[in-house]
């Protein structure tokens, strides 16, 4: 059996700090100042502020007056990793795209869109807020010394959290079925890890911090992005300063005419941040997604030199790239057939060549993911969908997962974007899932499914993969993650309820939240349209 360092109990309350602090200040930083998502993407920039503010203050404050009582690199890598798994709690992952499709599917409603005729009665009433005074006063805020009405609020939250934090266990589960096969047998560079391990290295003798933060060529790196940006973010706030302009061409004037203007709309930035993540990516990775981007517009421009509808050429992509995961995944699974057959041996006779270094057994791995893929069926079945058609798209949804987390975990891409709401209109047809299941999947759709630059998996592996470079105990880690995520689920709903209840949902941020706003009416239009003109 190979050692282990378990997981330190201060560790954990620092960590606990840093996920109340960055759920307390995410809402007005995302929605009120308009600024740069502090918990945004698979880099989140909060998480990293807040280490290097641990290891570069209080730490080396720590080491100067009391060095025995200093952090060790272990209990770094704890914190990093319990910040790292709840800070999209705050943002995309959840609670953004949370409240608005609960309240507007009643505030949002109007006779134009008929949505109370259409929708509504496919949905049972804990399944969303009912009350269109409750849902104004989310929307437009809560009139001066009225206090919320948590009644008609906690039947809707309690099921639609329960709902995510199963899908987010169930995405724990399958990083634990990919690990060993991604880690040690395929040797991934996880290269979004290595900044956060280089960082919490323990410094040599008396230093107070470790060499990595005195090599000049970082700190030069390091200060001209965050020079550009902070320039650029104060003339946002106060015109007179100065700025540096990042989009350099737009290539949109020199594709006015047909068929070349169906390729826009492009432009070419200048990002300084971005330029130290791309050392990170994978040469072959990027060399692809370059090609495979010039192939899209090429693709568009072809269509519309036919005469083929554009827009229709533009979604018929979006289901290339369905075909497209669907055979990464089957690759995947080729690849490391020999892990994966040992995997289902220790599964069905309980034997295992050696689980010493897993974060759990071969057997209840997968048990924890196929009790939480049924559970996620089994709540929305509850509400009336069809269960064979639910169990499909998270299926779908868990293809997705695993193309992304690929992505970022091989390549070190700090931003994927992906969606998997479209499965089954695309599959089916929408005649055949019928009006009630395609109503509560719009819910879901609107939460997690359409917009997935932040789930939560890509985390989880590169957890695994610090643990596994710093000796920590895998199991307790394990146990610490769920932990991050049970705290911040609830921290970051009330600190969101509080801010947006007195400001205004529809009145927060400008584009954070208009977003939102935008992204739940969209989603029940879609299904509204398709029960009103069903498609085969």
């Amino acid at each position: 059996m190979i050692d282990s360092t378990p997981i330190s109990l201060r560790s954990i309350l620092i960590a606990v700090v840093c996920i109340f602090v960055i759920c307390a200040i995410s809402p007005t930083n995302n929605y009120l100042t308009g600024a740069a998502w502090i918990s945004a993407d698979q880099f989140s920039i909060g998480v990293v502020a807040l280490l290097s503010l641990i290891v570069l203050v209080i730490n080396a404050a720590w080491r100067k007056f009391s060095p025995d009582q200093a952090l060790r690199t272990e209990e770094l890598v704890t914190i990093w990793c319990m910040m790292a798994i709840m800070a999209s709690f705050p943002s995309s992952a959840f609670v953004r795209y949370f409240l608005g499709p609960i309240a507007g599917l009643t505030y949002l409603a109007t006779p134009e869109n008929e949505w109370k005729l259409l929708l509504q009665p496919h949905l049972p009433d804990w399944m969303f807020v009912s009350d269109l005074k409750v849902a104004r006063y989310f929307y437009e805020g809560l009139p001066l010394g009225l206090p919320i009405d948590w009644g008609a609020w906690a039947k809707p939250v309690l099921f639609w959290s329960a709902f995510m934090l199963i899908i987010f266990s169930m995405m724990v589960f399958m990083a634990c079925i990919f690990r060993k096969e991604w880690l040690e047998n395929e040797r991934f560079a996880f290269p979004l890890a290595q900044l956060p391990l280089e960082m919490s290295r323990q410094p040599k003798g008396r230093e107070l911090v470790s060499r990595f933060f005195k090599e000049k060529a970082l700190l030069v790196g390091l200060a001209t992005p965050i020079f550009i940006h902070t320039l650029n973010g104060f003339h946002r706030f106060f015109p007179v300063v100065p700025h540096l302009l990042l989009w350099l061409i737009n290539m949109d004037v020199y594709l006015s005419e047909r068929p070349w203007s169906a390729a826009r709309s492009l432009r070419l930035n200048f990002f300084p941040s971005m330029v130290g993540f791309a050392y990170f990516i994978n040469l072959d990775v990027g060399l692809s997604l370059w090609a495979f981007a010039f192939l899209r517009r090429l693709e568009l421009v072809a269509a519309d030199a036919l005469g083929s509808d554009v827009g229709q050429v533009h979604r018929s992509i979006g289901y290339e790239e369905m075909g497209c995961q669907l055979v990464l995944v089957i690759f995947f699974l080729w690849i490391g057939r020999t892990h994966f057959k040992k995997f289902i041996k220790a599964v069905f006779s309980g034997k295992a060549e050696r689980e010493d270094n897993e974060p759990l057994s071969y057997r209840w791995a997968f048990l924890g993911f196929i009790t939480t893929l049924l559970g996620g069926t089994g709540m929305l079945w509850m509400g009336g969908a069809n269960s064979a058609i639910v169990l499909g798209v998270l299926l779908s949804f868990c293809m997705t997962c695993t193309v992304m987390t690929w992505l970022v975990v091989h390549s070190g891409m700090p931003f994927v974007h992906g969606r998997s709401d479209q499965v089954a209109h695309v599959v089916l047809g929408t005649r055949r899932i019928g009006p009630a299941t395609m109503t509560i999947l719009a819910i879901p759709g609107a939460m997690l499914f359409r917009d997935m630059r932040e789930f939560i998996m890509p985390n989880v592996m590169h957890a695994f993969k610090m643990s596994y470079a710093t000796r920590l105990n895998s199991k307790h880690l394990l146990g610490v993650l769920f932990l991050s995520m049970l705290l911040a689920a609830p921290l970051s709903l009330f600190f969101d309820f509080r801010l947006l209840h007195r400001e205004g949902a529809a009145n927060s941020g400008g584009l954070a939240w208009a977003n939102n706003v935008w992204l739940s009416s969209v989603s029940l239009n879609e299904v509204s349209t398709y029960i009103g003109q069903p498609r085969r």
